[in-house]
């Protein structure tokens, strides 16, 4: 977790992929420094979706992604998908109808950028076990997640001295950031989760990242 910062531009919470798409076109208005410029459509994006086919997806996606000519990483788990991908215009444009057209990918969380150059060297769709480690199989992040707290509620949660919050950034991700949050010692410190104590866990979804 990280302290709460404005949403960066083009940030569209779930929704139908129509809006998902209308919103990729705004920022490559915006963005391109002349209307036929050419370049590559970045978007990161998660669902938290029941898959318990995920891994007769993953050759699917695979080739959806290469027929784009998409560059980057999608992540497929029983829980969902999640990842980051870069590709022309018209490719990111099939990826996004064919989501569209996959009920349970329908209404993804999407952000989007503009780069002039390949983001990404590699197409890969891989296979894990959970997409967010947490170590406790009753979870299911598809059927019930955390409280959503906008940027302004989570600064205030971060100066309330009756709320704990553990960092759960992997250690080599606290070196270039500095933060206020309680630290844990643990190099896997989402495995922390299942030894506190139910009256200590009241989580909280905080998806800005700074």
């Amino acid at each position: 977790m990280q302290a709460a910062c404005k949403p960066p531009p083009f940030q569209i919470k779930a929704g139908s992929m129509t809006d998902h798409i209308a919103k990729m076109k705004q920022m490559l208005v915006k963005a391109r420094r002349a209307p036929n410029e050419d370049g590559f459509v970045v978007a990161a994006l998660y669902k938290f979706a029941d898959l318990p086919d995920y891994k007769e997806l993953q050759p699917v996606i695979q080739q959806l992604c290469d027929d784009a000519e998409a560059l980057g990483t999608i992540l497929l788990a029983k829980e969902g998908i999640n990842g980051t991908i870069c590709a022309p215009e018209r490719g990111m444009s099939s990826i996004l109808e064919w989501l569209a057209h996959e009920p349970r990918f329908e209404t993804p969380s999407l952000k989007f950028s503009f780069t002039t150059e390949p983001a990404f060297l590699r197409m890969k769709v891989r296979l894990k076990s959970e997409i967010v480690t947490m170590g406790v199989p009753q979870i299911n992040p598809a059927q019930q997640t955390g409280t959503y707290v906008d940027a302004d509620e989570w600064n205030k949660l971060l100066a309330d001295p009756d709320v704990m919050v553990v960092d759960t950034r992997n250690t080599y991700e606290k070196p270039q950031t500095t933060s206020t949050l309680t630290p844990h010692p643990d190099s896997s410190p989402r495995l922390y989760w299942p030894l506190l104590p139910p009256s200590r866990c009241q989580i909280l979804d905080s998806s800005h990242d700074c």
